[in-house]
């Protein structure tokens, strides 16, 4: 998950450029970089109400909130488990809103432009 996440936050820096019409050509052959399918465009919602990330391919995600996260978390039958879980919810959900605001940013930038 939170290589998804990271990926994610390298496309932001990325989706800078796309977004000002000016993708990097980095095969040197003239050409604008499309970014892959799977790229994240849009973060929606917060922990508490739970998280809904939009892909270039158009496909969503909706994520359950924290407390339903923790929830599940709460299944695993060791403590050990039970606490990576929720480190691993956590993080993953800290990293979704500093995704969310990196997006935001990329676009007010392209929009400065």
């Amino acid at each position: 998950m939170a290589a998804v996440l990271t990926a994610g936050a390298a496309c932001a820096v990325v989706l800078a450029g796309v977004l000002q019409g000016a993708g990097p050509s980095w095969a040197g052959d003239g050409k604008a970089w499309v970014p892959p399918d799977d790229t994240v465009v849009l973060v929606r919602g917060t922990a508490s109400g739970g998280f809904t990330v939009a892909h270039v391919d158009r496909s969503v995600m909706h994520l359950p909130t924290l407390s339903e996260a923790r929830s599940e978390c709460a299944a695993y039958d060791r403590r050990v488990r039970r606490a990576r879980c929720w480190t691993e919810v956590k993080t993953w959900y800290r990293d979704l809103g500093d995704l969310k605001r990196s997006l935001r940013y990329a676009r007010q930038q392209a929009r400065s432009r």
